[in-house]
């Protein structure tokens, strides 16, 4: 049977199929975020301080969805005040002393606190 550019390229396919069956066991999927990206604020909302223990990039998906995994809590970054300490809203919580004790589980955060700075209006 001659091989003909059609049977090369469905042999190849196959091949490649074949080849790559195996790999897709070892795919891991990423915990899904607590709120998507453009979630409104909530009426129970905290600002926190957020310092680590060295530079993050605090907008950076995985830095965020950290937060939210050990929180519970949806956080959106709001500014950064140097490579170590930024200010980050997480939505649904009311207890301070609570979300920050729940912060501080994460090996990379050093402290968390309130944002003294933040009024409500």
């Amino acid at each position: 049977m001659p091989l003909t550019i059609t049977r090369l390229c469905r042999t190849g396919a196959m091949g490649l199929a074949v080849a790559v069956l195996p790999l897709t066991g070892c795919l891991q999927t990423l915990p899904q975020p607590a709120c998507p990206p453009a979630a409104p604020a909530a009426q129970d909302s905290l600002r926190m301080m957020v310092s680590f223990r060295h530079a993050v990039h605090a907008e950076a998906p995985e830095t965020l969805m950290q937060l939210q995994a050990h929180t519970g809590a949806c956080a959106t970054h709001l500014s950064s005040v140097s490579p170590t300490l930024h200010v980050y809203e997480f939505s649904g919580v009311r207890d301070p002393a609570a979300l920050s004790q729940k912060l501080r589980t994460w090996s990379l955060v050093r402290d968390a606190v309130p944002d003294v700075r933040a009024r409500a209006q």
